[in-house]
């Protein structure tokens, strides 16, 4: 059982690193900065990531 959980655990990780590279891939240097020049996107983003997020979770 032990080794099902680890092996369970590692695969999340990996699953996790590779959508976040895939993501972050499919992005230009443009869009993002053009993306956080907006004071409001950044707050919008932060709150959510920081605050919203873990209160669903």
């Amino acid at each position: 059982m032990y080794e099902f959980r680890y092996f369970f655990n590692l695969l999340v990780v990996v699953f996790t690193v590779s959508n976040l590279a895939s993501m972050g891939l499919e992005l230009n240097i443009k869009e993002v900065r053009d993306t956080l020049k907006s004071a409001r996107t950044v707050v919008i983003i932060a709150m959510f990531g920081w605050v919203i997020g873990p209160m669903i979770a």
